[in-house]
């Protein structure tokens, strides 16, 4: 329908909202990983396949989506083989600013393996 239309003005997503809201996620507040496992079909977490777009949808989706999910997979990869990261600290508190941000650095406690 706007398919040429020129918007005036700036679009935000309200990232805050809806990764905070009830409507998109079971138990927002809650530590859950596998809710962005989209292919898992036993996965109890359901999300919204729209919810989260981090590099855009479409024609206009970053070029270099691929390269960054596969340059943090194999940065996970090598942390995790070589260390046991532990988090025994307080609950972890952010700041939004457009983006989330820890409040404090994260403190993991990492033991060679």
């Amino acid at each position: 329908i706007l398919e040429h239309y020129l918007f005036q003005t700036h679009v935000i997503f309200p990232h805050l909202v809806v990764s905070n809201s009830t409507k998109y996620f079971q138990n927002p507040d809650t530590f859950m990983p596998e809710r962005w496992i989209k292919k898992d079909k036993d996965c109890p977490a359901k999300t919204h396949p729209f919810v989260s777009l981090p590099f855009g949808f479409g024609r206009r989706t970053c070029l270099g989506r691929r390269f960054a999910e596969v340059e943090l997979q194999i940065l996970l990869a090598k942390i995790f083989r070589k260390y046991q990261v532990e988090y025994h600290y307080d609950d972890f508190r952010y700041k939004v600013c457009p983006t989330y941000i820890p409040e404090n650095p994260p403190k993991f406690r990492m033991i060679e393996r």
